[in-house]
Parts: C-alpha cells; sequence; structure tokens
C-alpha cells in the first residue's frame, strides 16, 4: 500500500487529469505527453505545499533542484501562453488546495498529540495505542475525519495531565 502525501496526492491527481501515470511522471522521459503533467504538478507541489525546490527533486525522479526552478519557470510561460492549460491547472489547484490544507492541518494535530505525551513515558504506550486506533479507524472511510478525532483526542489526553498538575 502506497502512503499517500500531499505530493503523492498531487502526482495522482494530475496524472488522472492529463491521462498519464505518477510512474511516468516520476521517469526521465522527455516527451509533450509527460513533460507538461510533469510540469503542472511541480508547479502545484511548489504553490501548495511548503517544500522546498530540494526535496521536490528528489520527489520528482531524485532531480536536482535547478531542474525544478526551470521546469516551474518553463510551465508559468506556457500557462501565461495558453489560457486553456491556466484554467486546467487552475481547476487542479482548487480542487487540491483543501485536501492540502487537511494534511497540513492533520500534522499539526498529530504532533500537538504526540506533544501531550512528551513526558509521560508510562502513559505513553497506552494512549498512542489509542491514538493510533482512532487513526485506523477512520482514516480508510473518512480520511479528513481523522483530523476532528485526533484533536478531540489531544484535548481528552490534556486532561489528566492537568489534573495531576492540579494535585501537585
Amino acid at each position: 500500500m502506497t502512503t499517500v502525501t500531499p505530493i503523492r496526492l498531487i502526482k495522482e491527481t494530475v496524472a488522472q487529469q492529463f491521462g498519464t501515470s505518477v510512474t511516468d511522471i516520476d521517469s526521465a522521459r522527455r516527451d509533450g505527453a509527460v513533460v507538461v503533467p510533469r510540469h503542472v504538478a511541480i508547479w502545484l507541489v511548489r504553490h501548495l505545499t511548503h517544500f522546498t525546490t530540494t526535496v521536490i527533486g528528489r520527489e520528482f525522479g531524485d532531480r536536482d533542484h535547478t531542474t525544478i526552478v526551470s521546469a516551474l519557470s518553463s510551465i508559468d510561460s506556457r500557462m501565461a501562453e495558453d489560457p486553456r492549460l491556466q484554467n486546467t491547472v487552475q481547476d487542479l489547484r482548487d480542487l487540491l488546495a483543501p485536501q492540502i490544507l487537511d494534511f497540513a492541518r492533520l500534522q499539526r494535530a498529530s504532533r500537538l498529540v504526540l506533544n501531550r505525551f512528551a513526558n509521560t513515558e508510562d502513559v505513553l504506550r497506552h494512549r498512542i495505542d489509542n491514538v493510533f486506533a482512532i487513526i485506523a479507524a477512520t482514516a480508510d472511510e473518512r480520511p479528513f475525519a481523522v483530523l476532528e478525532e485526533l484533536e478531540l483526542a489531544a484535548q481528552r489526553l490534556s486532561q489528566p495531565r492537568k489534573l495531576a498538575e492540579a494535585a501537585e
């Protein structure tokens, strides 16, 4: 099973839109049927996420960051000349932006939950299992419902700690 990441989501969505595959997007192929979707995916990753050109290059077939900068420049020029491509990219951006935001929120919520465990080694194992159970139970059916569950878990987990601190 492939882990879904923001970059993977963008690649899959772009590949589907352009009738190609993620494997082709990551490949060394240089024909137009692959280059345009690859550049669009790179542009979307750069504009919808916090990833650097170095990280993007690594995720797109281990390309150098200067290749990524060139791809960004190339697709910007193409979009300026081709309103249809510009509309396609904007539609993809509109479709993906809320999902990428959910990934970022999930990452923040996960860090919040894990930070609650920072100094409680004994409780850590028990409650981490509960958090992972929440994720496992909701992820397959409602992937972004995990956010709500994690936030609730973080609130619940902070309550016993507050009670213990008040008792001291």
